[in-house]
């Protein structure tokens, strides 16, 4: 790594961490074309370098929305049991398959996210009315399947929502786990659509709970990467990247309450349709190995 390309990575992690704390996804889609686009970078080590950035991504935007109450602890921590142990399984796999078959596996995840945030668009979750007459039995509001929680808007606005079909959530959430570690992605392509459409989370909540989501299950991940031999953590490259990360979450976590849900949505829809693009063309061959 000659200094010029540590500066490369370091301005491709500050991008990617903004954007991707923003969208709670980690910034890996970003950051793995970019690194075998302009750095040359194989597929894997790219990965493991995600990977490993993402707990920066994790540390620096995660902490916030906690503290600002957007970001749903509870919520977290449960669906965090199932991607934790299915991210060491994925990294076990990515160890072991080819460039091209993981550049396949990845634009399947993204075009069917894609797929999946845009069709919500045309019919939104419903948020609950705090002024509303509660419909729903007081023994399901408190159970660990069903409960109801808020947020605050920055105009202040106490946002109320129900969190449904959380045993499906759970379960469906091992696959954000298991793509967190064989792609390097941190899992939110796959986090953030299961809270938004099957757990009817609103999407402000998804996508700042799945920020901090994915460094829990990163770390299990970068575990396998790290100890597999010959590594395919290169601290070269690692740090400049994590450095880079972790600034630019830190300030794209400051100004996601600025950016509407429409926008968010329509952002986090076009991120993954052209990443989706590259990677087909990675499968047959073009732009990288």
């Amino acid at each position: 790594m000659t200094l010029a390309s540590s500066a490369i990575a370091f301005l491709i992690a500050l991008v990617a961490g903004a954007f991707g704390s923003v969208l709670g996804i980690g910034g890996g889609l970003f950051i793995i074309p970019s690194l075998t686009l302009f750095l040359g970078t194989s597929l894997q080590v790219a990965i493991a370098t995600s990977i490993v950035a993402v707990i920066a991504t994790s540390l620096g935007g995660g902490n916030v929305y906690l503290r600002q109450h957007i970001a749903d602890l509870r919520l977290g921590l449960l669906l965090a049991l199932a991607t934790a142990p299915s991210a060491v399984i994925g990294a076990l796999l990515a160890t072991h398959v080819g460039s091209r078959l993981l550049a396949g596996i990845f634009a399947l995840v993204l075009l069917l996210s894609a797929y999946r945030m845009a069709a919500s668009a045309r019919g939104p979750a419903r948020q609950l009315d705090a002024n509303a007459v509660d419909v729903t039995p007081a023994s399901e509001g408190r159970s660990l399947l069903h409960f109801r929680t808020q947020y605050r808007e920055t105009n202040g606005e106490i946002v109320l929502y129900q969190v449904r079909r959380v045993g499906t959530g759970v379960a469906t959430s091992t696959l954000a786990g298991l793509i967190s570690g064989l792609l390097g992605v941190g899992g939110g392509i796959v986090q953030v659509p299961v809270m938004n459409l099957i757990m009817k989370v609103p999407i402000k909540v998804a996508t700042t709970t799945s920020t901090y989501i994915i460094g829990i299950t990163a770390m299990a991940g970068a575990f396998v990467y790290y100890n597999h031999r010959p590594s395919f953590v290169d601290p070269a490259l690692a740090i400049p990247v994590t450095i880079g990360v972790f600034v630019g979450a830190s300030v794209g976590s400051s100004v996601l309450g600025r950016i509407s849900q429409r926008a968010l949505r329509n952002t986090f829809v076009a991120v993954l349709a052209i990443y989706s693009l590259q990677m087909i063309l990675r499968v047959f061959g073009i732009g990288g190995g």
